[in-house]
């Protein structure tokens, strides 16, 4: 995640993210990815 929004600093030149991760969609999206990447875990053995 860090190395995500440091990403992103550089490519907006942006330097607070505080509205971004304070935003339910954002939270909501991020458990997602979070979940996908535990269910192909499993699926995978």
């Amino acid at each position: 995640m860090e190395s995500m929004l440091k990403s992103e600093e550089k490519r907006l030149s942006i330097q607070n993210f505080s509205k971004l991760l304070n935003d339910n969609i954002f939270h909501t999206s991020l458990l997602a990815c979070a979940l996908e990447v535990v269910m192909a875990t499993y699926s995978s053995k």
